[in-house]
């Protein structure tokens, strides 16, 4: 049987067609494949993006306490050039000579425990620090407090030990903090104990007063 020329023409157009689809079908799906492949390693690079900077930014307050420790085994042995490596403005320190000072009449700090609080952003806090200060030839300890605020600069903690430094908001955050409750009461018994050592050490009390008149 002879198949006739249109059918022929309708055969060959029928098969251009269906390869036209099969072209066009495997093209969409290796646009799919390829837009697949692209969006999941835009979402690994954001991922990857995401979590350094997440561990960029976290400073946790362990952090700070351990660096705190630090600082106060080095006051305690009056290492200067290790304390004077600690605070943001080392010339006011070495200046004002505070470690020498603090290392003529103070032998440790005994008891310290550290309060932290955020401080303006991610990398700073505030660092209230109790401790119970141990005199040369004075027998009876010395309740204390003392107040910091500690940035993470450039990869490493630093005091700011120059208040003259601070700025209006580092104040404002200062003032807002020390009226919360446990911080109150923190000072209140700090306070008080510091008063009954003074009121049953005579030795202490001279102390005090001499040292108040140098």
């Amino acid at each position: 049987m002879k198949v006739r020329k249109t059918t022929k023409i309708v055969i060959i157009i029928s098969w251009v067609l269906f390869f036209c689809a099969c072209f066009f079908i495997f093209t969409k799906l290796n646009q799919v494949k390829e837009s697949k492949v692209t969006n999941e390693k835009i979402f690994q690079s954001k991922h990857t993006v995401t979590a350094t900077t997440a561990a960029e930014k976290e400073v946790t307050k362990d952090e700070v306490i351990a660096f705190m420790k630090n600082y106060y085994q080095w006051l305690e042995k009056g290492n200067e050039s290790k304390v004077v490596a600690m605070v943001e403005d080392p010339s006011t320190m070495k200046k004002n000579q505070s470690v020498a000072k603090l290392k003529r009449y103070i032998e440790a700090y005994k008891n310290i425990n550290f309060t932290v609080e955020d401080g303006l952003d991610e990398k700073s806090f505030i660092v209230y620090v109790t401790y119970d200060t141990k005199i040369k030839d004075i027998r009876t300890l010395v309740p204390a407090l003392a107040r910091y605020y500690v940035k993470m600069d450039k990869g490493s903690f630093v005091i700011y030990n120059n208040e003259k430094h601070y700025s209006d908001d580092m104040k404002d955050l200062m003032k807002e903090i020390v009226r919360k409750d446990k911080i109150q009461e923190m000072i209140q018994t700090t306070n008080k104990a510091y008063d009954q050592a003074l009121k049953h050490d005579k030795e202490l009390r001279k102390f005090f007063t001499s040292s108040e008149s140098r």
